[in-house]
């Protein structure tokens, strides 16, 4: 599921930044803020949790917008935030 999640998201830059992350990306780069090699703010974050909140039917309050400045910070959260199916 890793690995779903994380194609996904790399779709998702490229569509919305026009950023690719297939480009050798450590899963620890950081994504947004200062220290992104891809000058993305918090502008930037909030666009791509919006997204993800549709995309994953997840919820997401701002106190939790850290857990979305790395990939394995994203696929991580959105893992642990899945809406668990039933059988």
């Amino acid at each position: 599921m890793d690995e779903l999640i994380k194609e996904k998201i790399i779709e998702l830059f490229a569509e919305v930044y026009g950023v690719n992350l297939k480009e050798d990306i450590d899963s620890d780069t950081v994504l947004f803020g200062p220290d992104s090699p891809y000058k993305l703010d918090s502008m930037d974050v909030l666009r791509i949790i919006s997204i993800l909140k549709d995309e994953y039917r997840l919820e997401i309050n701002a106190m939790q917008i850290t857990n979305f400045n790395t990939m394995n910070k994203m696929v991580d959260f959105i893992k642990m935030s899945m809406p668990k199916e039933t059988s």
